[in-house]
């Protein structure tokens, strides 16, 4: 890498911007952090953008959700999943739900996984339609969000998924379901 890390960033030699971008984001300091985010948002190569975005994660910079937000819709799905994990991990769930919920109806399967990831730990009940369909389209990870935030109306259906779908599928659920004590009580 280049001398200063922040000069590296401008290198023509991607190794070079690697380097900086790694040297960067071991700083932990919010001006490591705004200059990765410029020079992301003046555009990178793939490789380098994906460090880039896995470098605002470790630096913990939540100035950059928006960003994060907007490449949640690169033309490549690579990009887009790393773009949901680091919004899921940085964001709240007010701002990223809705963005994560969008990209379960993505054609790529490792984005819908990505975005099943993330409604794991940011879901709400604003979610359950959704995560209903989802399970309609055979995103059987659905049923484990479900069976997490979901009320007992939401929650019993995926009894009859058994026998219909590999139990593995919904082993997650059922543990859930299993550790959630006021379910059934009634």
């Amino acid at each position: 890498a280049a001398e200063d890390p922040v000069a590296g960033l401008e290198s023509g030699n991607a190794e070079e911007v690697r380097g900086a971008i790694e040297e960067l984001s071991l700083t932990g300091s919010p001006e490591a952090a705004a200059a990765i985010r410029a020079r992301l948002e003046r555009g990178l190569p793939l490789a380098l953008t994906e460090s880039a975005i896995d470098a605002l994660v470790m630096l913990e910079d939540r100035d950059s959700l928006d960003l994060l937000v907007r490449l949640t819709r690169h033309r490549d799905a690579s990009v887009r999943k790393r773009a949901l994990e680091a919004s899921s991990i940085l964001g709240t769930s007010e701002r990223v739900e809705p963005i994560l919920l969008r990209a379960l109806e993505e054609r790529d399967p490792a984005v819908r996984r990505v975005a099943l990831g993330g409604l794991k730990r940011l879901a709400t009940t604003r979610s359950l339609p959704i995560l209903e369909r989802a399970l309609d389209w055979r995103e059987f990870g659905a049923a484990e969000i479900i069976a997490k935030v979901g009320e007992e109306e939401q929650v019993r259906p995926l009894i009859g998924l058994l026998g219909r779908v590999p139990f593995e599928e919904l082993r997650g659920a059922f543990e859930t379901i299993l550790k959630r004590a006021e379910l059934g009580e009634r």
